[in-house]
């Protein structure tokens, strides 16, 4: 469960950071209900789909899926850390689109979840916790962060990506050691 809880938490930082970026919580109600219900939907299809891929790769592979996941999340870790176009870009991108383009950028942002769902399946992690935490922190971040977007210091809406990325950087650390050890 600590293992579930740590993959979580960086998934957390990251939709904070996005629902948390100017303008998003200033949004009329209109247009804030199409991205309060459709960034949780994704957030949870997305690691569902991973999930399976993951699994399924898992049963394949066997005992190396440990270590394709732990590099998995390594190389996630890194890609969120130097990533160049920040959440706050992307979320105001998002506060300005229309139809379809919110669809699109939504789908942008669930890259993360898939993957993470991915590292999930490959460490055969029980479905029901994941589904249950990933379902909680989606919807509850999601409307934190659009209610309080505004109150929070610029540096540390910049930073969630970051801070999450070297989140999984630790927690695929700690697995290797846990692994080898």
């Amino acid at each position: 469960m600590l293992k579930l809880v740590a993959l979580i938490v960086p998934l957390s930082l990251d939709t904070f950071a996005v629902s948390a970026a100017p303008g998003l919580g200033a949004l009329s109600p209109p247009k804030r209900r199409p991205i309060s219900v459709l960034f949780p939907l994704l957030e949870v299809l997305a690691p569902l789909l991973g999930l399976g891929l993951g699994a399924a790769l898992g049963a394949a592979i066997g005992s190396v899926a440990d270590y394709v996941a732990l590099a998995v999340l390594a190389v996630l870790g890194v890609a969120m850390i130097l990533e160049q176009d920040g959440e706050a870009e992307r979320a105001g991108r998002i506060g300005a689109a229309r139809g379809a383009a919110i669809l699109a950028l939504a789908l942008t942002s669930a890259i993360d979840e898939l993957t993470i769902g991915f590292v999930i399946g490959l460490l055969g992690l029980p479905l029901v916790p994941v589904l249950a935490l990933i379902v909680a922190q989606s919807i509850l971040v999601t409307q934190a962060g659009m209610r309080l977007g505004g109150r929070v210091a610029p540096r540390f809406r910049s930073a969630g990506e970051r801070a999450a990325g070297v989140a999984l950087l630790a927690i695929a650390a700690a697995l290797l050691l846990e692994k080898l050890l």
